[in-house]
């Protein structure tokens, strides 16, 4: 996936003769400008249409985010505000220690945001947390595309677009302690390949605030950048290198400042991580279940309609293929990338061990459970399912790069193998086998209507179409591409989250207010009874404070408990 920077500045001194050149309208503060500009206009739309806070009358108070995570959210502002932190709480069951989940749900910096809204709108101030981080992930793709091939486009752009909006975030944005880690992702790849150069604290630092911000998606994430550190080191090996073993030798100091600086940032963690550790002890995340380890495949052939538009809703959230759309655009660019001739061998068979690599962790059961901490999750599957979408539209982007969107009759023949995966996979959803059915009485027929069949196949068309015009130098394809790449993750993320049970941001704001009012009356009745009778003990907790007929006005709220 990665050139080294002779090879790269070879193919820019080859750019009129390659699919995407350098679009010399893109340069400097200009690209940067447009790029922000872009990514704001794509995720306000998104927000717009799904009619979210303070865009719309939405708020997300369901699933997660409606029974934990307002709550969560309440405990922080409170400690932060009223200088009232403690390490342990009622809220938590009978009681119980509450660092695991500051260090799993609250440690984001992004978090502060709710310090600009009152108590009563948490879930607005929530939403725009979600809203930062989109825009920011779609930067930071933009930045390591941009600086690891010094290359400035519209199709650059919408690489940045692809990621920020992919399946696995259409999904999984209200889980919004996850999106963290989408954010700084690619940031840690640049700082991964900027160490071949004595960069050390870029990869130090992203990797540190990755595993600090949530420990759980930063394992995740080291596991993958031992696969990704050893693909650049073979991925950079040339013909000029005598032999293997003198070339490793040759690269030893940066094997060793990969190895230290990796082990520097999980102790730099440990701030962290072991008060968690010796909290959670104590709860059910200690268990083994061997069943977690059968040599089985998680999903089977139904996966491929999963490249295709509206595949996944929230009706399957708790189970269902690995969402990882990055818009048909991609799909074919990959492809490409494999069938192009002006992509070398060496490109074509590291980065298709890498892909290959991934999906077998995704794929087979064992390494599944060990990729999700050694536990297979209770609904949300396939929670690494960010980084295959990243190295499909790394992988892909790199094809553009080197030239292959030149190769016209390649592009036509990527167009046909996109709509033939898609096609063999709408088959098996339709006709699912044992293997496609990855859980007991569950099958992955679509949650969707198969009309998203022809549109994906219409996209697919389009794609292609722009793909090769893009190669054939057409200047107008160049920002099309990035209005047609808007185009299909938005509505992707539309169609995904058509069945998403919102809720009513004025009813929980009213609700909120009542319930705030009805519990500083009962402090304040406590406080003058423990007055009149000398009982100054205060200890009692709260009873849930919201009625039958407020939970009826905004039920996902029901038994908050305000503090």
């Amino acid at each position: 996936m990665m050139v080294s920077r002779e090879t790269f500045h070879s193919q820019r001194r080859s750019d009129r003769h390659q699919g995407v050149t350098q679009d010399q309208r893109l340069t400097g503060k200009r690209f940067w400008l447009i790029a922000a500009i872009l990514s704001l206009v794509a995720v306000t739309a998104l927000f717009l249409i799904l009619g979210l806070a303070p865009f719309g009358p939405h708020n997300l108070a369901m699933s997660d985010m409606g029974s934990q995570y307002t709550q969560f959210f309440l405990m922080l502002r409170r400690a932060i505000v009223q200088h009232a932190w403690s390490p342990y709480s009622f809220t938590v069951g009978i009681g119980d220690s509450v660092i695991p989940i500051y260090t799993y749900y609250l440690m984001s910096p992004l978090n502060l945001l709710i310090l600009a809204f009152p108590a009563s709108h948490i879930l607005t101030a929530i939403n725009l947390i979600i809203f930062t981080k989109l825009v920011l992930a779609s930067l930071s793709m933009t930045v390591l595309l941009t600086y690891k091939y010094n290359h400035r486009g519209f199709f650059t752009i919408g690489a940045g677009l692809a990621y920020s909006l992919s399946g696995f975030v259409a999904m999984n944005f209200y889980d919004l302690m996850w999106l963290d880690a989408v954010v700084l992702f690619p940031l840690i790849i640049l700082g991964l390949e900027r160490l071949f150069d004595n960069h050390i604290w870029g990869y130090l630092i992203t990797l540190t605030a990755t595993i600090v911000i949530n420990y759980y998606m930063g394992y995740q994430t080291c596991l993958f950048v031992v696969f990704y550190f050893i693909y650049l080191l073979i991925r950079r090996k040339t013909h000029d290198d005598h032999s293997t073993g003198q070339y490793f030798k040759q690269q030893w100091p940066t094997i060793r400042r990969f190895i230290g600086l990796s082990a520097l940032a999980g102790l730099l963690s440990a701030v962290v991580l072991l008060p968690t550790v010796f909290a959670m002890l104590s709860t059910g995340k200690n268990t083994f279940s061997a069943a977690d380890y059968q040599l089985a495949p998680t999903f089977g052939g139904s996966a491929l309609a999963g490249l295709g538009i509206g595949t996944t809703n929230f009706e399957g959230h708790l189970v269902h293929n690995p969402a990882v759309f990055v818009g048909l655009t991609f799909v074919v660019a990959l492809l490409t990338f494999f069938l192009a001739k002006r992509v070398t061998s060496r490109a074509k068979w590291t980065g298709g061990g890498l892909l290959l690599v991934v999906i077998l962790f995704m794929g087979l059961r064992p390494l599944n459970t060990i990729w999700h901490m050694f536990q297979m999750p209770a609904g949300f599957p396939f929670r690494m399912s960010y980084i295959l979408s990243f190295v499909i539209i790394a992988l892909g982007y790199e094809g553009a790069v080197s030239g292959a969107f030149n190769e016209t009759r390649r592009v036509l023949m990527a167009g046909v193998g996109t709509a033939v995966l898609l096609s063999v996979g709408y088959w098996f959803a339709n006709h699912p086998l044992s293997i496609d059915q990855t859980d007991p009485g569950f099958e992955t027929q679509f949650m969707v209507s198969n009309n998203n069949y022809w549109l994906s196949l219409g996209a697919i068309v389009v794609a292609t179409l722009l793909i090769a015009l893009i190669g054939r130098q057409i200047k107008i394809a160049r920002p099309l591409i990035v209005v047609f790449v808007g185009l299909e993750m938005v509505t992707n993320f539309v169609l995904a989250t058509a069945t998403l049970p919102f809720g009513n941001e004025a009813r929980f704001s009213r609700a909120y207010t009542r319930s705030e009012a009805a519990t500083n009356q009962r402090q304040q009745s406590g406080a003058m009874l423990a007055a009149d009778t000398g009982d100054d003990s205060g200890f009692y907790r709260l009873a849930p404070l919201i009625t039958p007929s407020q939970k009826r006005s905004h039920k996902p709220i029901a038994g908050i408990t305000m503090r």
